[in-house]
């Protein structure tokens, strides 16, 4: 169903260290096509040990923790034309919801491609592709989450901790690079939580196949199902 053009897991990294914390300054890609996602300065780096420990979710797996002030990464290599298909496992808990401020979890990286999953002002969970296709759903009411979205114009879809899935108009653009946890021009909608896996298919996976990895990331994250 299309191959797998990026895909980071918390198994996969290499740390930069500084006292007893540790910082991730490279996300490596293990679709085998080399997309690493980089953070461009040491302030960029998303956190992974704490005080000697990892970081853990709300289920006690390893995570990758975002700051709401800096953290991001850049894949700037990868380019992903409609249809395309991006999951994420994150932890957006009402804790992280910033005063009422925009967080990107996923964007491209020019001015005019805008195409990007977003927790917006109050905790609603949307993506955009040129036009917002809103998921229903608010995150604040939930802790560990999985967002399944096809991008593919006015068929586009959203599936999200295995409540039915949602169909609308996403928009028709596409994405020249993979900027993770803020906005993809300016140094704004950082993201502030934590997030273990970004999975990008260059396809419109097919609704069994996204039943069957929504279920997997589900059972691993003890994510609770709506």
């Amino acid at each position: 169903e299309g191959n797998t053009n990026v895909g980071y897991s918390i198994s996969n990294f290499t740390m930069s260290l500084r006292d007893e914390n540790g910082f991730v300054n490279k996300w490596y890609d293990q679709s085998g096509n080399s997309n690493d996602a980089t953070a461009e300065a040491d302030a960029d780096e998303p956190q992974i040990v704490s005080d000697g420990s990892l970081e853990t979710g709300a289920t006690g797996k390893p995570t990758i923790n975002f700051d709401a002030a800096s953290s991001n990464f850049l894949s700037a290599s990868v380019a992903t034309t409609q249809p395309f298909t991006t999951t994420i496992q994150f932890n957006g808990a009402k804790s992280t919801v910033v005063n009422s401020t925009l967080q990107n979890l996923i964007d491209s990286q020019s001015t005019s491609q805008n195409s990007f999953t977003q927790i917006q002002g109050e905790g609603e969970l949307v993506i955009n592709h040129g036009s917002v296709f809103d998921s229903g759903r608010d995150v604040d009411s939930f802790g560990e989450s999985v967002i399944i979205s096809v991008a593919n114009g006015s068929s586009s879809s959203i599936d999200f901790n295995g409540a039915t899935q949602v169909t609308g108009d996403a928009g028709t653009k596409n994405r020249d690079a993979i900027r993770i946890g803020r906005h993809r021009t300016n140094s704004g909608n950082f993201f502030n939580g934590n997030m273990s896996e970004l999975l990008i298919h260059n396809s419109q996976l097919s609704n069994s196949t996204i039943d069957t990895l929504e279920s997997n990331i589900i059972s691993h994250y003890n994510i609770t199902e709506i």
